[in-house]
């Protein structure tokens, strides 16, 4: 069987979706060797990767995403008698004609649930075209119940067997057993010189990472013993207005923008952290918490947080003030 999958997101391994995509062609390479897959891209992969001999990865031009979809990519599934096409990317790069059973990964609704959080360009390209990638796909992923209740919440009349759940898997490399003296090292590197507090997810709107720099500042009021506060994401342009934020509430000494990290360090970022807060407004799943739980930290995570948004930043730096006391 001839099996295409996009891989428009390996070129962004730093996110969610690249870690779901780059992960699940590595374990069907080693779980596979009988069936043919094709990895489709609209450029060269910027790295090597090396794969065995059943997997090609293939280079579609097109001057935009519009014309791959509608052209370049249906006229290679059609010239390959591609059996099945996967979309791991919430059907963003879906072809526009259906000439083969069709797979799309929904990793959450958020432009449903919080449009506003969500970039202009973006909401206005999925709400446009995910009623069609529901209708046409033959089978649908999601990544956690929460993801599928929503799907159907917004799609009441899609059939009831067409969501599957399948949860994302963890890399073996987090787990709780590294050396305290590679922790320290890993610390230094970063220029962590206090215990800490650890955020993992960009800067993203809805992170929530105002309301966490915030809370912080009044934590910091709370408590004698001071702990920093670790920001580890890629500085996008949103960063500049959360530095701002911190030196507004003169506590940028105190909080560390690590810029992107690789994923190597992560596990021994997780490892040294006295608390991990995940204060995200809305996730399909969310991969910071289980990755955090691999490494035996203590986690605090309240999606729901943000209903009561007029005490929220007074609720958060209470609720970590009283797990840090603990510690």
């Amino acid at each position: 069987m001839k099996i295409a999958i996009n891989g428009s997101q390996l070129f962004h391994l730093h996110t969610g979706i690249g870690q779901y995509v780059y992960y699940l062609l590595n374990s069907l390479a080693k779980i596979d060797n009988k069936n043919s897959y094709y990895i489709l891209t609209d450029k060269p992969l910027p790295y090597k990767w090396q794969l065995p001999g059943n997997f090609t990865i293939v280079v579609l031009q097109a001057q935009n995403t519009e014309e791959w979809r509608r052209k370049s990519l249906v006229q290679f599934l059609l010239r390959k008698s591609i059996s099945i096409y996967h979309d791991p990317n919430n059907g963003l790069f879906f072809p526009e004609t259906k000439v083969c059973k069709l797979m799309v990964t929904i990793h959450d609704l958020i432009s449903y649930r919080l449009p506003a959080t969500v970039p202009e360009h973006y909401l206005q390209n999925i709400t446009k075209i995910l009623p069609e990638v529901i209708s046409n796909s033959n089978l649908i992923i999601t990544d956690s119940i929460n993801s599928s209740k929503d799907i159907y919440h917004y799609f009441p009349n899609l059939e009831k067997n067409k969501v599957k759940i399948v949860y994302p898997g963890i890399n073996d490399i987090y787990h709780p057993n590294y050396p305290l003296v590679k922790v320290k090292e890993m610390k230094a590197h970063y220029g962590i010189n206090e215990d800490y507090i650890l955020n993992i997810g960009g800067f993203i709107q809805r992170k929530n990472i105002f309301g966490l720099v915030n809370a912080y500042a009044q934590l910091l009021k709370k408590t004698t013993k001071k702990y920093q506060l670790v920001l580890v994401g890629n500085k996008c342009f949103t960063y500049k207005e959360v530095l701002k934020r911190t030196e507004a509430l003169g506590i940028n000494d105190m909080v560390i923008f690590t810029d992107y990290v690789p994923e190597q360090h992560l596990p021994l970022l997780y490892k040294g952290a006295s608390l991990f807060v995940y204060p995200s407004l809305y996730e399909g799943f969310g991969l910071p918490p289980p990755l955090r739980h691999k490494n035996a930290v203590h986690l605090l995570y309240h999606p729901i947080l943000h209903l009561y948004r007029k005490f929220w930043e007074i609720a958060l730096s209470f609720v970590i003030l009283k797990i840090l006391i603990t510690l």
